[in-house]
């Protein structure tokens, strides 16, 4: 009767196709989960930043988010960390000292600093119990537009503008985000792509325009 059994180098075998194909698949499912809860992480902030921008708004009987206490003096870190601790689950409390909360560096997708971008110029940085630190800023020049600075992560690595570092644009109503065409989505991602001071906010839009999907953006 003829032996069935498997001899030690056809096991050895198997256990290395077994291992190749778990070295080129593994890694991407890992990339994959992890992409899909900053994905999660990252509209959860947001939206939960707009119904808190708008709760506001109500509490103080008014109708633009320019008229708001804490965004109508852009240089009011108190009250922007009191909006913070009130509104939010936080974890660490920043101030203005960015590089407790955010990472001391940031790059586009081409290796290139962003480290000097006018986005960093906020006020208040905090780090949520979900793990995103956030800050909010008013511009002080002739557009007097607010935005929402995200990172999903916090000070924890790829620390690249598109992939856990974002900025929003504050709406009048308190809502946040940019609607794009998809007539403008190509130029928007090479904005986005590009060594630009505004990438993160390029960024920002392709993400929504892609229904949250981070590992969308440069597709």
């Amino acid at each position: 009767m003829k032996n069935s059994a498997f001899t030690l180098v056809e096991l050895l075998l198997a256990l290395s196709i077994v291992g190749i194909i778990a070295a080129l698949t593994v890694p991407g499912i890992i990339g994959d989960t992890i992409s899909k809860t900053s994905s999660a992480t990252l509209k959860a902030t947001v939206e939960q930043t707009s119904n808190a921008l708008r709760q506001a708004m109500l509490d103080q009987n008014v109708r633009d988010i320019a008229d708001l206490e804490f965004v109508n003096n852009g240089t009011d870190a108190e009250n922007n960390l009191a909006f913070f601790k009130k509104r939010f689950e936080v974890s660490k409390q920043c101030g203005a000292n960015r590089g407790d909360c955010f990472a001391d560096d940031y790059l586009n997708s081409n290796g290139q600093s962003i480290s000097d971008v006018n986005h960093f110029e906020y006020d208040s940085f905090v780090t949520l119990t979900n793990g995103a630190s956030v800050a909010l800023h008013r511009t002080s020049d002739a557009n007097n537009e607010a935005y929402l600075l995200v990172d999903v992560n916090g000070k924890k690595v790829p620390n690249v503008s598109g992939e856990d570092l974002f900025t929003f644009l504050i709406n009048q109503d308190g809502t946040i985000g940019e609607t794009v065409s998809s007539s403008d989505i190509a130029d928007v991602r090479s904005k986005c792509l590009r060594n630009r001071e505004d990438s993160t906010r390029f960024c920002s839009q392709l993400v929504m325009a892609k229904d949250w999907n981070i590992a969308s953006y440069k597709k």
